[in-house]
């Protein structure tokens, strides 16, 4: 199982030489597409990281593009398999490892049947429980962060979106290897520690309501994104598109409610409606 990573950057700090040391050992090789429009110091540090190799069309070309551009170097310099990863994202020790390991363990011959591998998700703000077990099992959506893509399946599926830029890329895209008949699955004993936006928990009546504070044009593409997603997944996904319709409405609430700089977040909102 020849495996090779990327991450895409946009404007990082600091944390994202931790993050990216939290996996880059697992990999053959890290891809490092950068989408920042302003100059970092970071990226020299970046560039100088074994394994590395640093790819930039010196602006913000979106999450789909990078995903492409590297997806097709990957297939052109011989790997089977890509780790896809945010910049804000890590891995608990040796999580790619483990993860990599029990695949080819469990799942062994029928692995390209598989269209994405993914780790267990821990999003800023949940609390950890237990234990993840040693399980893996079916997944509806797997997050483009912390997911393993088998290059086959894209090169059967097609290219990631480039039009949705840099929201619900991923989501489409499980839908769309469902549909060609591959699985996602998710392994339950790797862990992922993921970052939500400028994250802030509320207390409203009897729940607590996580708020990103997105900025107002992530408000666009989330909205204009779910609309698409549901125009064309929606006879052979309703429930997911359920989910869409959902998670559209609720956005618009806690920007009413929560939410800084409500007249630019929500007119975004209704320019993602017109234009979907």
């Amino acid at each position: 199982m020849k495996i090779a990573g990327v991450v895409v950057l946009y404007n990082p700090d600091e944390s994202v030489i931790g993050n990216i040391n939290s996996y880059i050992k697992d990999l053959e090789l890290l891809y490092v597409f950068d989408n920042s429009e302003v100059k970092n110091e970071l990226i020299e540090k970046l560039k100088k990281i074994n394994k590395v190799k640093y790819f930039s069309v010196g602006k913000n070309v979106g999450i789909g593009f990078a995903l492409n551009y590297v997806c097709d170097i990957a297939v052109k310099e011989g790997y089977d398999w890509l780790l896809t990863m945010d910049h804000d994202s890590y891995f608990e020790p040796n999580g790619v490892l483990k993860m990599i390991g029990e695949f080819e363990k469990k799942i062994g011959r029928d692995k390209e049947k598989i269209g994405v591998i993914s780790p267990l998700i821990v999003y800023e703000g949940d609390k950890i429980e237990e234990e993840g077990n040693e399980n893996f099992q079916k997944i509806p959506i797997a997050i483009n962060s912390g997911s393993i893509l088998n290059l086959k399946a894209f090169l059967k599926a097609g290219k990631f979106r480039e039009d949705y830029f840099l929201d619900r890329i991923d989501f489409e895209y499980s839908l769309r290897l469902r549909k060609q008949g591959y699985e996602l699955l998710r392994y339950n004993g790797s862990r992922l520690y993921h970052k939500l936006g400028s994250l802030k928990v509320y207390n409203f009546l009897l729940f607590k309501i996580r708020v990103t504070n997105h900025h107002p044009i992530r408000h666009y593409y989330m909205t204009k994104n779910a609309i698409d997603i549901i125009k064309n997944y929606f006879k052979s996904f309703p429930s997911h598109c359920l989910y869409e319709i959902k998670s559209v409405i609720f956005d618009f609430c806690k920007v009413i409610l929560f939410e800084k700089n409500k007249f630019e977040k929500i007119k975004m909102i209704f320019k993602g409606i017109f234009d979907s």
